[in-house]
């Protein structure tokens, strides 16, 4: 299933990357934008629809994972290669910040990506202190 994919803001958008995107397979709900990101810079957006909230909310909400790249006058058309593992990376940190926001053990998140002001080490070593059913989310799954 092809992935959909739009230009917003008048990005300069590398010729190789947009023959890409215009091939580029993955699963339903998943699509990109690339958008200006400053002088010379534009930003690949990888956006997945109706996300269920890891931190209790019942709320969905879209997901997104973003990478700043040159844009088409610093780096020309870029290689077919180059341009596979952007995109294949992009995906690949969404969806592993998705696995760290639901993996838990005991009702903590050791790898928790919105715990990085205090450090995920720090932060799973005070959950973990906790006695059971006092985390945020009652130890419940």
């Amino acid at each position: 299933m092809g992935v959909s994919w739009e230009v917003l803001g008048g990005a300069d958008v590398p010729g190789g990357l947009a023959r890409l995107l215009d091939r580029v397979e993955y699963k339903p709900g998943w699509r990109f934008q690339v958008m200006p990101d400053g002088p010379g810079r534009i930003l690949l957006v990888a956006i997945r629809e109706d996300v269920l909230d890891a931190y209790g909310s019942g709320k969905r909400s879209p997901q997104m994972t973003a990478q700043g790249l040159p844009a088409s006058d610093v780096i020309g058309d870029g290689s077919d290669e180059m341009w596979v593992h952007v995109v294949h990376d992009v995906l690949s940190r969404a969806e592993q910040h998705e696995v760290d926001e639901w993996f838990r053990v005991g009702g903590v998140r050791p790898f928790d990506p919105h715990a990085s002001d205090r450090g995920a080490e720090a932060m799973y070593a005070e959950q973990a202190a906790r006695p059971q059913g006092e985390g945020e989310d009652g130890g419940q799954g």
